[in-house]
């Protein structure tokens, strides 16, 4: 069979063999290429448009969930942090006289102004019951109406009892331009927390929840609902009555609706869920016309490739062979993989393009180890240039009591070491001494100090025989700050945070202690694997830059190491080796000066 194969291909001239040859495996190509792209890059597209859709949801969702968690935080310093409210919570006033009632509601309104309503333009209207049935209201309301808003609050406060000072949001079919946000009132103390004292209610723009609500992509394909636990549907963002909606939903569960699928995500308030409605025919309109267009391409593809073949065989000669063994040979660039041709064609040409594209190539490959060694010290400055804002909110928080205070020397101190902290942070040299660095720490801990006064006790404890070492500026005091932060200040009782060292020959440990409320176990083992790619709660990235900081400098073997402390408590200790020069990574250093 061979011999006649051969017999076969020598009739024809070079050019002709490799039309021969190769014609029979680019239409072969073609037909596997025609079915892959039908069943495999058809399935892609659809569910990287699904996954763009679902992301879409995703991101209202989280949005309808920080509104709801901002009507939360400020109801909560609006009820529990101001005293005028909380006296007006506390006031009988039936025994008052109308200028002490006049007074109250003043005092009343200018709070729900300055903490509800002139942030949030949606918030329709407050009504705030006292423990004895009072009302209060920021919008003019008269006796005849007085009992229909008495009742209307009665309807849902039962339900919001059942939820203990939690939002609940709530539709009424009398107020069909609002939705209400309620919450009931306890008494803000340990041995007290089940008697109520009051029960507000925020009535919130329909209109601005339904834009909040909508998409902004692809609106024609996806219906975004609000649906309470029970299914009735509170807002709706499609053109579709709720009654259809509803039917949607019941097929789409049930698996017996193939036009719409439904997306349901639960919300972190009232039960409430963000429901989707996606129109699979329009939201894929696109795909079906993009993929026609790339079968076009892929046909137009395979024929300039027929094309390619045919001039190409005009151009090979016997030499070609040469070429391909060459070119197999060569496994690094290196002066064995440059070509040498001494005829005075063609391929002498095609030889200096050889050679010269290896020498782009060796270039290139330098270039980009060069960007990359950029590339991670850009990182690095990323890394180091990040201070947590709450911290600055909280020292100026802690500034602003001492001036109510007149404690003008405090004042004093507390700006002058966070000038030096920020300072540290965006100016000087990346590396500083243990020393340096405990130094701005004690600024630090003094700031802390001044907030929770004798609530926290800090204990450092570091030999004066590692102070001449170097490690990267700011490692210790994110850590502080966690600790803080995270780990003691909502304690009960005192919180205590050390700072412990230690050495031996080759390295360096810090370890920082507290007797705080302690790291999930799922962030300690994704620290461990430096795995970002699952849920992080904001509260803990900063211990994962450290860890990622740590180890772009230094490598896996050395960083953050994070256990639990029994009873309660974390431990996080830092292995950095020991250098007395700041250290900098690049292709020849290696920390050697211990």
């Amino acid at each position: 069979m061979r011999p006649k194969l051969q017999n076969f291909f020598d009739r024809f001239r070079i050019k002709n063999k490799i039309i021969v040859a190769c014609l029979p495996f680019v239409i072969l190509s073609y037909i596997i290429l025609f079915l892959s792209i039908t069943l495999i890059m058809y399935q892609q597209m659809r569910t990287m448009v699904y996954d763009q859709t679902r992301q879409n949801i995703i991101e209202k969702t989280n949005l309808l969930d920080t509104l709801l968690n901002n009507y939360d935080q400020i109801t909560t310093n609006y009820l529990y942090y101001t005293r005028d409210i909380q006296e007006y919570l506390m006031t009988d006033q039936e025994p008052l006289s109308q200028d002490s009632i006049d007074k109250l509601h003043q005092n009343l309104a200018s709070h729900t102004a300055l903490l509800l309503t002139d942030q949030n333009p949606e918030i329709a209207q407050v009504s705030l019951f006292n423990k004895n049935g009072d009302l209060y209201t920021n919008n003019a309301i008269y006796s005849n109406t007085l009992e229909t808003a008495k009742a209307y609050a009665d309807s849902i406060h039962s339900h919001a009892r059942e939820h203990h000072g939690k939002l609940i949001l709530e539709d009424i079919p009398s107020r069909p331009h609002v939705l209400t946000v309620a919450r009931t009132v306890y008494i803000p103390t340990l041995k007290e927390s089940d008697e109520e004292i009051g029960f507000l209610l925020l009535d919130i723009s329909r209109a601005a929840l339904e834009k909040q609500l909508k998409m902004q992509q692809n609106s024609d394909a996806i219906f975004t609902l609000l649906t309470d636990s029970h299914g009735k549907i509170l807002i709706n963002t499609s053109p579709l009555e709720d009654k259809k909606c509803q039917e949607i939903i019941l097929a789409g569960r049930s698996g017996k609706n193939k036009h719409y699928t439904v997306d349901r995500r639960a919300l972190s308030y009232s039960g409430c869920f963000v429901t989707s409605i996606i129109d699979e025919s329009i939201l894929f309109s696109n795909t079906y016309k993009l993929f026609c267009i790339e079968l076009f391409i892929i046909l137009l593809s395979v024929f300039i490739i027929l094309f390619a073949i045919i001039y190409s065989g005009n151009m090979i000669s016997g030499q070609v062979s040469r070429f391909i063994r060459k070119l197999n040979q060569t496994q690094q660039i290196d002066e064995s993989a440059y070509i040498n041709v001494e005829s005075k064609d063609e391929f002498q040409e095609l030889g200096l393009v050889y050679n010269n594209m290896l020498s782009r190539i060796d270039h290139l490959i330098h270039t980009v180890y060069l960007k990359e060694i950029l590339t991670q010290n850009a990182q690095l400055e990323s890394l180091q240039a990040q201070i947590n804002p709450h911290f600055l909110y909280n020292t100026l928080d802690c500034v602003n009591s001492l001036v109510d205070m007149g404690e003008k020397e405090n004042v004093k101190k507390v700006v002058t070491s966070l000038a030096n902290i920020m300072r540290m942070s965006i100016k000087g040299e990346t590396f500083v001494t243990v020393e340096e660095d405990l130094s701005y720490i004690k600024q630090y801990i003094f700031i802390q100090k001044m907030r929770f006064q004798d609530k926290i006790l800090f204990l450092t404890e570091v030999p004066e025989s590692m102070y001449q070492y170097y490690i990267p500026k700011l490692t210790l005091q994110p850590l502080v700050e966690n600790a803080v932060l995270h780990g003691v200040s909502n304690l009960t009782e005192t919180g205590m945070i050390g700072i412990f060292g230690s050495e031996d020959e080759q390295n360096l440990y810090i370890d920082i202690k507290d007797n705080g409320t302690g790291m999930p176990p799922g962030i300690i083992r994704q620290l461990k694997a430096l795995d970002e790619s699952s849920s992080i709660s904001s509260k803990h990235i900063g211990i994962f830059n450290i860890q990622k900081k740590l180890q772009i400098l230094y490598g896996t073997d050395y960083g953050l190491t994070v256990s639990s402390i029994s009873p309660h408590g974390t431990s996080v200790t830092i292995c950095i080796p020991k250098s007395t020069v700041p250290y900098r990574k690049d292709s020849s250093h290696e920390i050697t000066d211990r």
